[in-house]
């Protein structure tokens, strides 16, 4: 991404970002905001799409940012609960079914593709996660999925959230694939005590969900992030701190699953 500062006609100034991508995601996500600012989202506002290569969309600057040390921890974990819940209800997954791609075949492919991780990590316990007659059959309406909702895609601005970015990776599918990503990214920055009250003020905006393929989606999420960890630009601690998290919450999922089988 790359920041540009426009000056207008009448002298205002204006803060845009520069976002490219292929243009298949490009279009999808300049599309996806049209539909999210129509409906009210904190999302950036869309000027300018180029779907030539190298494709790119110009977005408006949104005036916050992202925070990792919140002086209140439960205040913050609920509003990002809160946030969470309004977009899985927002009612637009029909009209974002022409462009979106489906959670299910997403997953699909990332169990097609880390099967070896899975083994690796979670032993027999993989076999009726690959099995995935979860996937085939889920228990809650499909809704639209952000796909990376994590606290450095969450802007604030005086304690109060203005914005959800990188709508790059939206979905339509179950919204326990957006809850279990967002309560294992809650896990890692901020603990276990954290990502308990995350949960927790999701299902309370959500009471009707059906929470019995969680560990499934616990653990398929986690599967496509883990062995990401050691790429990006962490401290040595930092990554020890992710894995070791990763493992108990690989564990906990685990336990669900053969309490649930």
């Amino acid at each position: 991404m790359h920041g540009v500062e426009l000056r207008l006609p009448t002298g205002e100034a204006l803060s845009l970002i520069a976002k490219s991508n292929l243009p298949a995601l490009v279009r999808q996500e300049a599309s996806i905001l049209g539909m999210l600012q129509a409906h009210n989202l904190m999302v950036p506002q869309v000027h300018y799409v180029a779907l030539t290569p190298p494709a790119y969309l110009m977005m408006k600057r949104i005036d916050g940012q992202a925070i990792f040390e919140p002086g209140d921890l439960a205040a913050y974990v609920h509003a990002m609960a809160a946030l969470l819940a309004r977009i899985h209800t927002t009612p637009l997954h029909r009209e974002a079914e022409a462009i979106l791609p489906l959670g299910a075949e997403v997953y699909q492919q990332v169990l097609d593709q880390h099967a070896d991780v899975a083994q690796r990590w979670i032993g027999p316990a993989a076999e009726p996660l690959m099995q995935r007659a979860w996937l085939a059959s889920p228990l809650n309406q499909p809704t639209l999925l952000h796909g990376d909702f994590w606290p450095g895609n969450v802007l604030w601005s005086e304690q109060a959230i203005v914005g959800v970015i990188d709508w790059e990776d939206a979905a339509i599918g179950d919204p326990l694939a957006d809850l279990a990503n967002s309560r294992r990214e809650i896990l890692w920055f901020f603990g276990v005590e954290a990502m308990h009250q995350f949960t927790e003020a999701y299902i309370d905006h959500a009471p009707a969900l059906d929470l019995t393929h969680l560990p499934y989606w616990d653990c398929a999420t986690t599967l496509f992030k883990i062995e990401q960890i050691a790429s990006w630009c962490l401290s040595p601690d930092r990554q020890a701190l992710f894995r070791q998290r990763s493992t108990w919450f690989m564990d906990q999922a685990v336990a669900a699953l053969g309490t649930s089988s």
